[in-house]
C-alpha cells in the first residue's frame, strides 16, 4: 500500500460493464457502453433522459438482461438472472423512485424477495402438514373427554399461529391476510366433518 492511500473497505468490489448493448424495440437505450468501477470508488453517472442511465444500472443489478456485453465483478465474469443474483455477489441499486408493495410492512418490504426457494417453501408446507398430522393424532390418545378436548383445541390454536406466520414468512402472504385464510379454512374442514360424520 502507498503511504497515505486510503486502504480499501472491506468487502469492497470491482464492477466492469463490458461492451454492454440493448435494445427496447426500435429505441437504442445502450450501445457498446463501457464502465469500469475501481473497488472502493465512487462515481457519478451524468446524462439528459434516455440517456441510459437506469439502464445500465438496471443491468448491473440484475433487473435487465442486455442484448449483448458482459458483466465483471473482480474480473471474473458472472450473469445475472435476477436481482437476487446480483446481490448475491454484493451489487445492489437503491432506486431513484420507491418500489413497495404498499400492502406490506417496511420490514417486509425490505426482506421482500429474500423469503426463501421453491425448495424452501416446499420443504416448509411439508413439515406443516407432517407436524399437522401428528398433532391432530395427539388427542386420540388420551383417555379423558374434557383433556383430550382441550388439548385438541391447544393444538389446533398453535397450528393456525404456526401457520400463518409461515405463510406470512415464506410465502409472502401478509400475516392479517393468512390468518384469515387458515381460519375460513378451518372452519369449512370442520363443517365438512361433522356434515361426513352425521351422515
Amino acid at each position: 500500500m502507498i503511504i497515505g492511500e486510503t486502504p480499501l473497505p472491506a468487502g469492497a468490489l470491482g464492477v466492469d460493464a463490458i461492451a454492454m448493448t440493448m435494445r427496447f424495440g426500435d429505441f437504442l437505450a445502450l450501445d457498446n457502453v463501457e464502465l469500469k468501477v475501481r473497488p472502493g470508488s465512487f462515481h457519478a453517472l451524468l446524462g439528459e433522459n434516455g440517456a441510459g442511465k437506469s439502464t445500465l444500472a438496471s443491468i448491473l443489478t440484475g433487473l435487465y438482461r442486455p442484448d449483448s456485453g458482459e458483466i465483471a465483478i473482480d474480473g471474473k465474469t458472472v450473469e445475472f438472472h435476477s436481482p437476487r443474483d446480483a446481490t448475491e455477489a454484493g451489487v445492489s441499486m437503491v432506486h431513484q423512485h420507491f418500489r413497495l408493495a404498499a400492502s406490506l410492512t417496511v420490514a417486509d418490504n425490505i426482506v421482500l424477495g429474500h423469503r426463501g426457494t421453491p425448495w424452501l417453501r416446499g420443504g416448509v408446507c411439508g413439515l406443516m402438514t407432517a407436524v399437522g398430522g401428528l398433532g391432530h393424532t395427539l388427542p386420540y390418545l388420551i383417555p379423558n373427554f374434557w383433556t383430550a378436548t382441550v388439548v385438541a383445541f391447544a393444538v389446533v390454536a398453535i397450528e393456525l399461529a404456526a401457520i400463518s406466520y409461515i405463510r406470512h414468512r415464506f410465502m409472502d402472504t401478509p400475516f392479517l391476510a393468512a390468518t384469515f385464510q387458515v381460519v375460513v379454512g378451518g372452519v369449512l374442514v370442520f363443517a365438512a366433518g361433522i356434515l361426513i360424520g352425521s351422515s
